[in-house]
């Protein structure tokens, strides 16, 4: 059932493949909820040519780039 009086504490989230076919709205939609998203990715915002870094960074997401 779902309530229009529905509250939750917001958290931060980390996302490996935030940039993926589920990723991507997963991460915009935690974001419109107010929630603080680290997408995690093996590629720095300069070097993603998809764009989809830039525009998650633009949303708001904080870019981690980690070494595999």
């Amino acid at each position: 059932m779902h309530s229009s009086s529905y509250s939750f504490r917001k958290q931060t989230v980390a996302i490996l493949g935030a940039t993926g076919q589920i990723g991507t709205p997963l991460s915009k939609n935690l974001l419109e909820m107010g929630h603080a998203v680290k997408a995690l990715s093996r590629r720095s915002v300069a070097s993603d040519k998809s764009g989809k870094l830039h525009a998650l960074e633009q949303l708001g997401s904080e870019i981690v780039v980690v070494n595999a």
